[in-house]
């Protein structure tokens, strides 16, 4: 799963990572909790669907391990609001029904012993609530965003609350932000020194100015901008780099499409409500998946207070 700006953690790797660091004892780790839930079942194909109680047990191990390195823990869940994020959404309710489709076959014909898929199945429908009611259960901050939560979690670190812990390069061009990535779980759990990227330290990694790192992101595209066509036929992060700091040193994209302006304000931590809401799109509800309820609960939502309370 890869999430954010195409390409830009490897071409920043390639070029320089900072030096470790151990992080300040009682440093909040900010979590994205879309982020944890995909790292828990990383290397998964769900093929035997999921086994929620190691999943459960997962959560809780990372909890202890984090809490008892001396670190505190706030996981940020997204919420259903979205800008500007119609058509990448409309592709990823496509992909998620041919998901379920190939999972229905797989599941329905005869099979050769030892046989596995060729493919990775949709996450179990019940992911989700597994890993918000195992936060809950260790008493752990949850944070629900109105909207995505990516913002909220780099505006958190810049007001100096903690270290955003997540899986996403979008992290690597928020302002002000302090970023760990969750490849670094396995380290924080353990005590040990770990990765700390900044916007400054991702700028100075590609020997290029922080605003022009912004204009990259958006060149090589973020889930606002990759369906646009801004890298001019350059088919590679390497090159769009080289032209950026060789050849078009201080070049900015103009406003003309929406996505553009939106990412910057995005990435500056400038306020959204310019732009529109999208309307609401329910992808679990369309995306063909099976539902985790009886057919007369699906209405109903006196499940809710008690999964929070969980």
């Amino acid at each position: 799963r890869k999430m954010g700006v195409r390409q830009l953690t490897a071409l920043c790797k390639r070029c320089s990572v900072p030096e470790r660091e151990s992080l300040e004892p009682g440093t909040k780790l900010l979590i994205d909790g879309s982020g944890l839930m995909h790292f828990i079942v990383r290397g998964e194909k769900h093929e035997l669907g999921c086994d929620y109680a190691a999943v459960e047990e997962a959560v809780a191990r990372y909890v202890r391990d984090l809490r008892a390195a001396g670190y505190g823990v706030c996981v940020y869940v997204d919420g259903d609001g979205r800008r500007l994020k119609e058509a990448s959404r409309l592709l990823r309710l496509q992909q998620r029904r041919e998901q379920w489709a190939v999972f229905r076959e797989w599941v329905s014909r005869e099979r050769e012993p030892g046989e596995t898929p060729s493919t990775e199945f949709p996450l179990p429908p019940l992911l989700s609530r597994c890993v918000r009611a195992e936060l809950l259960r260790q008493a752990v901050e949850v944070i629900d965003c109105e909207e995505e939560a990516d913002q909220e979690l780099a505006l958190a670190s810049a007001r100096g609350e903690g270290v955003v812990v997540g899986e996403d390069s979008d992290f690597l061009v928020f302002k002000s932000s302090r970023y760990v990535s969750l490849e670094e779980l396995d380290r924080l759990a353990r005590g040990h020194s770990v990765v700390v990227w900044t916007r400054h330290r991702a700028a100075l990694a590609l020997a290029i100015d922080e605003e022009t790192l912004v204009e990259l992101a958006i060149i090589l595209g973020n889930d606002y901008t990759s369906r646009l066509d801004l890298r001019r036929g350059r088919n590679n992060a390497d090159a769009v780099l080289r032209w950026l700091r060789e050849e078009e040193p201080g070049f900015r994209l103009d406003n003309e499409h929406p996505e553009v302006a939106f990412s910057r304000a995005l990435y500056n931590l400038d306020p959204l409500d310019d732009f529109p809401l999208d309307a609401h799109l329910d992808i679990e509800a369309l995306d063909g998946s099976p539902s985790p309820f009886p057919e007369e609960e699906e209405d109903d939502d006196a499940w809710k207070p008690a999964l929070r309370a969980a």
